[in-house]
């Protein structure tokens, strides 16, 4: 009458007379509002949680392991974190094989995890950065944490996707073990992989000292980032040369290591036949590259890493004074032809000062050698140019005062050019001073 709504629950059963027949039936009935409105809030909450877990950005379902792995609830993460399905994962026992692609590893983590939970240790119980397989490629890293459900054979299983941090932290992992420029490994992975090969599965250990001649030579001529180009081309070529067993690494501005374990003497010498050979094909704007090679060997523990490297990096250096001297005397006059070639009055205003500087020199009665020595020293003042950007070597206006400033350093520039052959050190002096004047107007020293 008041609109109310109640909620009954009956239940009827027949009642029989003296003759066995049924004489009618009996009714019971209650009120069961409470009840009702319990279970609704029940199934409310159950509601509430089944869309708290599928919201979760993680996997969760509740399952079996041992002997099979069989599901009786997963959120829709679940699959999607192992990169499959839930039809696939509702196969009985076909988790193994439907998340884990190479039979090996199936094997292995099959293995691992069952091992895990048999023991009981719930510290056992979660493995890190798992790799999930796809076509042979690995496409995601999970990390999986079970917990046991107590009086049962069930367990909350949770799969979290770590792929981006995993790949962030290799990425972190790979940057500090590696040369930026050349993507070498660096002194600091050399030295950890030194330390796992000293040892007997690794003799004879050989260590080869690589040096580029001339880094600063180069870097001097043509600028910072032609001796980049100059140490990535080496870092290539070792790359090329080595063997699949071996480990080449960076370590400074112009020096490289080379590793080769269960190396012998006769592959040592193939090794540097061949790494010289390619050398000589190895060039920047017609400056052929030098490189000065040393090898050391190691058979036994008696003799340290640090000998090795030392023995190793004195063989380069005996082998640098060989050739390097020639490498750099043979580039200056690369460079002085280069800046001939490349920019026509210079070709002729360093031919007239070579001349200018013969005809005083003989008019002041010097010897010929001190003649000689001007006349080079005419032809080569200049060298410095050619590092001097081609927009300001070639303006045809007045040159501003922060070009101005580039163009005062080919002075500077040509006297680290000559000051680095030997042949040409002497001459390195009137590079850097042509351009004072007796009253202190000129530069670099004014």
């Amino acid at each position: 009458m008041d609109g109310r709504v109640d909620y009954t629950r009956w239940l009827c059963r027949p009642w029989y007379d003296e003759t066995g027949a049924i004489g009618g039936i009996i009714v019971y009935t209650e009120i069961i509002n409470d009840l009702v409105k319990t279970e609704r809030e029940l199934k409310a909450s159950r509601d509430q949680l089944q869309l708290v877990m599928d919201s979760l950005p993680i996997g969760i379902a509740v399952n079996s392991v041992n002997p099979g792995v069989s599901f009786t609830y997963m959120n829709d993460h679940f699959p999607t974190v192992y990169g499959t399905t839930k039809q696939a994962l509702a196969k009985k026992d076909n988790f193994w094989d439907s998340v884990y692609e190479d039979p090996v590893y199936r094997e292995y983590i099959k293995k691992r995890v069952l091992d895990d939970m048999s023991s009981g240790d719930t510290k056992r119980m979660h493995w890190e950065d798992i790799p999930i397989m796809h076509n042979g490629r690995v496409t995601r890293f999970v990390s999986a944490y079970n917990t046991p459900i107590p009086n049962s054979n069930l367990v909350i299983s949770m799969a979290i996707d770590v792929t981006d941090r995993k790949r962030k932290e290799d990425e972190i992992v790979y940057t500090s073990n590696h040369n930026y420029l050349t993507g070498l490994p660096n002194r600091r992975f050399l030295e950890q992989r030194l330390a796992e090969w000293d040892n007997e599965a690794h003799y004879p250990l050989v260590v080869g000292m690589i040096d580029l001649d001339g880094l600063k030579l180069i870097n001097d001529a043509f600028g910072h980032d032609k001796g980049n180009i100059a140490l990535r081309m080496v870092a290539d070529l070792l790359k090329e040369a080595k063997r699949p067993s071996d480990f080449v690494a960076r370590i400074g501005g112009d020096e490289f290591i080379i590793l080769c374990p269960n190396t012998t003497e006769e592959d040592i010498e193939k090794s540097r036949c061949i790494l010289y050979e390619r050398a000589q094909l190895l060039g920047i704007d017609e400056i052929k590259f030098s490189i000065s090679i040393g090898f050391a060997s190691k058979n036994d523990i008696s003799t340290s890493v640090d000998e090795l490297l030392k023995e190793a990096e004195n063989a380069m250096y005996s082998n640098k004074v060989l050739h390097s001297q020639s490498f750099r005397n043979e580039s200056v006059m690369t460079i002085l032809h280069a800046l001939k070639e490349k920019y026509n009055e210079e070709r002729l205003h360093s031919d007239n000062v070579s001349r200018y500087c013969r005809l005083m020199g003989e008019k002041l009665r010097l010897d010929e050698l001190q003649v000689k020595e001007r006349e080079l020293a005419g032809l080569m003042h200049d060298i410095g140019k050619m590092t001097i950007p081609d927009n300001i070597l070639y303006k045809p206006a007045r040159l501003t005062t922060d070009e101005w400033r580039v163009m005062k350093n080919h002075t500077i520039n040509g006297y680290n050019i000559l000051r680095s052959a030997d042949k040409y050190s002497r001459l390195a002096e009137y590079a850097l001073t042509h351009h004072e004047h007796i009253d202190g107007s000129g530069y670099p020293n004014g």
